[in-house]
């Protein structure tokens, strides 16, 4: 006789059953819910994780897929589940190899990886993929799990990580090309000044006419020249003396090109498009110059004696340095609004060594020449915080760009009120000037000029020592202020001997030149700045216009 069941019956069980064996009842259930919560939380992990895990049976029908796993099918993972992968794997895969495989992983027990693996997704895509698969049971059956990890993606970090490194690379090497370069002016600058004081003092002590004049104007020719590749030097490393002003680059570039016509190949034809009304660039003009000039020459020399095109063009826009991976600098900087300067040429191009030591100092191509005026290109892109991209291949010729960034609107030309020039009288007597500086050639050279003019001098070799000669002596009337030295910086020495005696006229000189420090340094009415090397005439006219300021 059967006993219907009903829920009554079932509480009149439950409440028959003894205390231990409710006990085990509640430990059946606290077990039930922490096995569910521990399978959501799986679930939740499988569903999310972003590595591709798929559970086949050994006929190749899917029994679960992740999301991630079904990316390259172009079919939702939930509808993947059920069917069969022959039937849904992407045209241009072979598949049966595959599925062959992943029998052998479920009668063999051993597991099996394809290293490298490639895959044509739903959308013609091409990946390389990192497969495993492993024996497993699932829900009762034997199966096959099988996880798949895209390696394309990882290629294209690595890809751009060495990128970057190079870049980084590249950096650190300009930078320490930079600073080598700019030490060598630096000492150039102060021997320079030696020399040619030195020749100004002999020639004014040499009987015109003599055999001696005409040599001592050859050591003035020579030293002048080595001035000048100095001043490239520095203009490599960043460290030239910049007297900006408020400039359109398109009026610029029209101005040069009429001068450079007569140094220019009748064989090359220079084609302009400068934009009209570009937006206004706060830049050393005779630096801007430089870089223009150097372009467009270096452009007509590529092309040679056939016939050819440079092209020279300025545009205003948007600049991301992001958009151009190619850049030799300025990748570091903000995006924003700049003006484009371009030059391109179609000459012989040139080779991927050429380009890797194109800013080197001292690298050159060509029979006679010295190497210096890329480099000065790239030294005063970077001081004028712009960009600079160089595109080129053997044959095909090559395309020079430079971003300068538009100056603001508010910003106005901040250059400091120029020296009146004046000559300077035969005779200084009585007047005292103090001469600072490390190197004893300078302070000699210096010295000699002043005294031979008239000037009673005194000098030091250091901050400390110049602070100490104002301290000790009431009657110095100027100071010549080496910014380089040793010891104590150029901003506590300036400002020592200007706590000793505010209004004192004060010329600094260097071999080269921290422009922040001068900016801010020549913003005293009674200071002036004069760059290494220098002539007699020059520091003696400099010298007795801030005095008579």
């Amino acid at each position: 006789m059967r006993v219907p069941f009903t829920m009554a019956s079932l509480r009149g069980s439950v409440r028959s059953l003894g205390t231990s064996e409710l006990d085990e009842l509640q430990l059946l259930r606290d077990e039930v819910a922490r096995l569910r919560e521990e399978n959501g939380q799986l679930r939740a992990i499988l569903y999310q994780i972003p590595l591709a895990i798929l559970f086949k049976d050994r006929d190749g029908r899917y029994l679960y897929v992740n999301p991630a796993g079904a990316t390259g099918y172009g079919i939702p993972a939930h509808e993947l589940v059920g069917r069969y992968e022959r039937d849904v794997m992407p045209a241009g895969n072979p598949i049966e190899e595959y599925l062959a495989q992943d029998r052998e992983v479920i009668d063999t027990g051993r597991p099996a990886v394809l290293p490298e693996y490639t895959f044509r997704a739903f959308d013609g895509k091409v990946q390389t993929l990192y497969i495993s698969k492993f024996p497993v049971d699932f829900a009762g059956q034997k199966a096959v799990m099988i996880t798949v990890f895209d390696l394309s993606r990882v290629r294209e970090i690595m890809a751009e990580r060495s990128k970057l490194e190079r870049k980084v690379l590249e950096t650190q090497r300009l930078e320490s090309l930079g600073v080598m370069a700019g030490g060598i002016a630096h000492d150039f600058n102060n021997l320079l000044v030696g020399v040619m004081a030195n020749a100004d003092l002999a020639l004014a002590k040499t009987a015109t006419g003599s055999d001696a004049v005409r040599y001592l104007d050859r050591v003035k020719a020579a030293a002048q020249r080595l001035a000048a590749l100095s001043r490239q030097m520095l203009a490599y490393s960043g460290r030239g003396r910049f007297e900006s002003e408020l400039i359109d680059l398109a009026t610029v570039t029209d101005e040069l090109l009429q001068l450079l016509e007569a140094s220019i190949s009748k064989s090359v034809n220079v084609q302009m498009a400068l934009g009209a009304g570009l937006p206004l660039v706060h830049v050393d003009p005779a630096q801007i110059r430089q870089v223009i000039m150097n372009l467009i020459t270096n452009a007509a020399e590529a092309i040679g004696a056939r016939t050819g095109t440079v092209h020279v063009s300025a545009v205003s826009g948007r600049f991301d340095p992001a958009a151009y991976p190619k850049l030799t600098l300025g990748a570091e900087l903000v995006a924003g609004e700049y003006v484009c300067l371009t030059v391109q040429d179609d000459g012989e191009g040139m080779s991927k060594r050429t380009l890797k030591h194109l800013f080197d100092p001292f690298f050159t191509t060509k029979a006679s020449g010295r190497g210096l005026g890329l480099a000065a290109v790239l030294g005063i892109v970077r001081a004028h915080q712009g960009a600079l991209e160089v595109l080129s291949k053997e044959g095909e010729g090559t395309t020079f760009r430079v971003w300068l960034p538009v100056a603001p609107r508010t910003q106005r030309d901040a250059q400091t009120r120029p020296l009146t020039t004046i000559e300077a009288p035969d005779r200084q007597v009585g007047k005292r000037v103090l001469v600072v500086d490390d190197e004893r050639v300078v302070r000699e050279a210096a010295s000699a000029v002043l005294e031979a003019y008239g000037f009673s001098v005194e000098t030091a070799d250091s901050g400390d020592h110049a602070i100490s000669a104002m301290e000790r002596t009431s009657n110095i009337d100027a100071v010549v202020l080496d910014m380089t030295m040793p010891g104590r910086n150029i901003s506590d020495t300036y400002a020592g001997i200007r706590g000793v005696r505010a209004g004192i006229p004060i010329v600094l000189t260097s071999g080269f030149t921290e422009q922040e420090v001068i900016d801010d340094l020549l913003t005293h009415d009674a200071t002036a700045f004069m760059q290494k090397p220098f002539s007699a005439k020059e520091l003696v006219d400099k010298l007795c216009a801030l005095m008579a300021r």
